[in-house]
């Protein structure tokens, strides 16, 4: 890529541009919750247990998607003051602890694991749009670096929107999907800048 943005800068970079501001859409990456960012970080085919994650991964957004499929019959009384939901989760975890005995197909009557088969089909749907988004914002991490490495003069132009995009979307939502990479794509295309 970097290539031809060198050959044809003037050509190519408005395009690409565009293909970034897509990428690094921050409404796209707001529309990824703590569910659905826990879920993308469960294993493939195995069930999203809430209550761990969040208590331990406090994220910008919250969410409503919490699934119960495996959760107990009975209710539990509802706490009020401002540590309920720790006493909650902590009652829910002696519960399960307490039967000693991991949740499997073998156990389960037809109705729960046609519940659990459901439930595992929606996180499968739910990892494959958390992986779609992360490789868009990968892809527009990996072009802004492309252009860097041109260092086409054109690109002064677009260093302030690109910049901002960086900032306000990637490194502010984005990080939590793609680590480090955000954080060097923007050291790498400010410092020419700054020196």
């Amino acid at each position: 890529m970097s290539t031809i943005v060198f050959v044809a800068p003037s050509t190519i970079l408005p395009p690409l541009i565009e293909q970034i501001r897509s990428d690094l859409d921050a409404s796209t990456l707001l529309s990824i919750g703590r569910g659905e960012y826990s879920i993308w970080k469960t294993p493939e085919g195995t069930l999203y247990i809430d209550s761990v994650y969040f208590l331990f991964m406090p994220f910008h957004t919250q969410n409503s998607f919490t699934p119960k499929v495996l959760a107990k019959k009975k209710d539990v009384p509802v706490e009020k003051g401002k540590d309920a939901a720790l006493r909650k989760w902590d009652a829910e975890l002696r519960q399960s602890l307490a039967t000693k005995k991991p949740a499997n197909a073998n156990n389960l009557s037809k109705q729960d694991k046609a519940l659990v088969d459901a439930q595992l089909a929606k996180e499968a749907q739910v990892r494959a749009r958390v992986e779609q988004i992360k490789n868009s914002l990968e892809r527009g991490l990996h072009l802004i670096r492309s252009i860097i490495k041109a260092n086409p003069s054109e690109f002064q132009a677009f260093v302030e929107p690109v910049t901002t995009l960086l900032l306000s979307s990637a490194i502010r939502h984005g990080s939590m999907l793609v680590g480090n990479n955000v954080f060097e794509t923007y050291v790498v295309g400010t410092l020419p800048i700054v020196m």
